[in-house]
């Protein structure tokens, strides 16, 4: 695995300009317009981002490409009656495009739009099969043994077709799960052994934890991205960036390097161990990477990262729990919201201490979440996936 070079924040801002300037001299070519957009996405500045479409289908009304761009954004703001009515007016623009009908699922299954989703279920399983929202609707509305096998089928079919994409196996988790079929779904998790916790000095230059975890916080508390409980995201009483940019020479800088390098042992050794992991593994990865930052009471709820291939923290700062010595807001591998598994989980929940200075790292497809931070203070952590890189 080789990672793909990084951008800083100076080149990103001079593609953005050159981006910018192509719009306003050709209006009239979509092409500009989506690679603006696309730009400020990479960038973390999603609602300018949003902004940028929604200009464009004004400018050139009648490209069903930028409407359905703009379908995706809305959608990821959470924005869904609007995504709807962008949706409607593609579909009047390119209504034989297999697009719509995918959108149309996604948006009518974010919904809870249960006769809709029902409606459109065969039409993307004919169009694709391994849909991501298509195999979570079957496996949520599966009932009997024969439904609850066919998602697990469903869900190795969907890896053999897509190896780089190992989150049905989460899904095929949960159905084995429901079948009864314990162990095998213990096998498919196992968060006492596939994730991998180790402590991290301070990087060359810095003489203790104490000055760098610092000055990392510094940056990271300037980032101008940083808002409360970002919409479909999972941080509940905190505050989240939308990403962190490169910036030669930076304390961010230096951390990421280390980062990187822990990812690249802990990839060959998952690699060896197993086919499916080294079946996914990209060829050119890069590290997409945001800040959480909490006061007293901020937690993760469950969740996993779909798009990423390896994912991770590392904890940059928090507060000890006075008198016990300990760092609250543990990390939770393998935790579960409840309506997700009838009955005990399979698996055991691994517990890590979110101590400054320690990286963690596991399958993306691993569900995980916090507890609570119960100390005043604020405690700071850098969240990653491994992604096949643009």
């Amino acid at each position: 695995m080789k990672w793909q070079e990084e951008v800083s924040s100076q080149a990103w801002e001079r593609l953005t300009a050159v981006a910018r300037q192509a719009v306003a001299s050709s209006p009239a070519k979509p092409s500009g317009w989506r690679a603006l957009a696309r730009l400020l996405r990479q960038q973390g500045a999603v609602d300018e981002a949003r902004s940028v479409l929604q200009e464009a289908v004004v400018a050139l009304p009648n490209d069903p490409d930028l409407r359905l761009a703009l379908v995706g954004s809305l959608m990821a703001a959470d924005e869904l009656d609007q995504a709807g009515h962008e949706l409607d007016v593609a579909a009047h623009l390119a209504p034989e495009d297999r697009r719509i009908t995918l959108f149309r699922f996604a948006l009518a299954c974010r919904r809870d739009s249960t006769a809709e989703a029902a409606e459109l279920a065969s039409e993307v399983d004919r169009l694709q099969p391994d849909s991501p929202a298509l195999i979570s609707y079957l496996r949520k509305r599966a009932r009997s043994a024969d439904e609850l096998q066919a998602v697990v089928e469903r869900c190795d079919a969907a890896v053999a077709r897509r190896p780089s994409d190992l989150d049905p196996l989460y899904h095929k988790a949960i159905a084995l799960a429901k079948l009864g079929r314990r162990q095998e779904a213990a096998d498919l998790m196992r968060p006492d052994e596939l994730p991998e916790v180790r402590d991290l000095s301070p990087p060359e230059g810095f003489e203790a934890h104490t000055d760098f975890s610092r000055r990392l916080a510094d940056e990271i508390l300037a980032d101008p991205t940083l808002q409360p409980d970002p919409k479909n995201k999972a941080t509940r009483g905190g505050r989240q960036t939308r990403g962190l940019q490169h910036v030669p020479g930076s304390v961010l800088a230096a951390v990421v390097a280390q980062i990187k390098e822990a990812v690249e042992e802990y990839a060959a050794r998952q690699a060896v161990r197993s086919s499916l992991m080294a079946a996914a593994m990209p060829a050119r990865a890069s590290l997409d990477r945001w800040a959480v930052v909490y006061g007293k009471g901020g937690r993760q709820v469950s969740h996993r990262h779909p798009k990423g291939w390896i994912s991770g923290v590392y904890y940059v700062s928090g507060s000890q729990a006075a008198g016990r010595g300990i760092y609250p807001g543990a990390l939770l591998l393998g935790s579960l919201d409840p309506d997700e598994c009838d009955g005990p989980l399979p698996w055991t929940v691994r517990t890590v201490e979110p101590v400054p200075g320690r990286l963690v790292m596991f399958p993306s497809y691993l569900p995980h979440g916090t507890e609570p931070a119960a100390e005043e203070g604020t405690r700071i952590s850098i969240a990653f996936d491994v992604v096949a890189a643009d």
